[in-house]
């Protein structure tokens, strides 16, 4: 429960409202049709999500599911982070109620296109995912930071790892491969000196 100061025609009073106490939990990616999160292709995604609801006596509700691409294992945390991406929530059930004094309801069949954008594509290493409710838009850093469920783009579940493009440098491949062949020629001598 939060309070809010309402003021009318010079009078003022605190009145409580309700607020929702929801987190998310565990998030598992079903399908999706390549090995690779790239810049070139949307990639298209099915997943699962755990909600639950600390609050002990009203239910919640799910008003949507962002998702992203970060450069750390907790959104709130990631200092690279991709434009949102509007998942479409369990169509059967949207808006999705989440039960009072609920550790895990789990949603499913949610769907979401990821894009990749290019400037900040070598940065990420996680995809997150970002349960939005009525209190999302006005909840402080501390409030939220048990709202979204991340995962490794290398790990077991998420195991696709980001196609960046190669950058091109300006440098042609001469000078590229130049300390590669030093540190070769440099192997050869210390082999053929110690080999006496």
């Amino acid at each position: 429960m939060k309070y809010v100061t309402v003021c009318f025609i010079f009078v003022c009073s605190l009145v409580a409202v309700r607020s929702q106490d929801l987190f998310a939990g565990s998030v598992i990616i079903t399908s999706r049709p390549f090995d690779n999160f790239t810049v070139d292709d949307p990639t298209d995604i099915l997943f699962n999500i755990d909600v639950g609801n600390r609050d002990r006596e009203n239910s919640g509700t799910i008003t949507g599911i962002k998702v992203y691409l970060t450069n750390r294992d907790e959104y709130e945390k990631a200092t690279k982070v991709s434009d949102a991406i509007d998942a479409i929530v369990d169509a059967a059930r949207a808006p999705v109620e989440v039960p009072a004094n609920t550790d895990g309801q789990k949603i499913t069949a949610n769907r979401a296109t990821v894009w990749v954008d290019d400037d900040q594509c070598s940065a990420y290493t996680h995809i997150c995912f970002v349960i939005q409710h009525a209190d999302t838009d006005t909840q402080t850093e501390e409030g939220s930071d048990d709202d979204d469920s991340c995962l490794p783009l290398d790990g077991v579940q998420a195991s696709q790892i980001v196609s960046c493009p190669v950058v091109d440098d300006g440098k042609d491949s001469a000078t590229v491969t130049t300390p590669s062949l030093l540190l070769l020629s440099s192997v050869f001598l210390l082999v053929g000196r110690f080999s006496y």
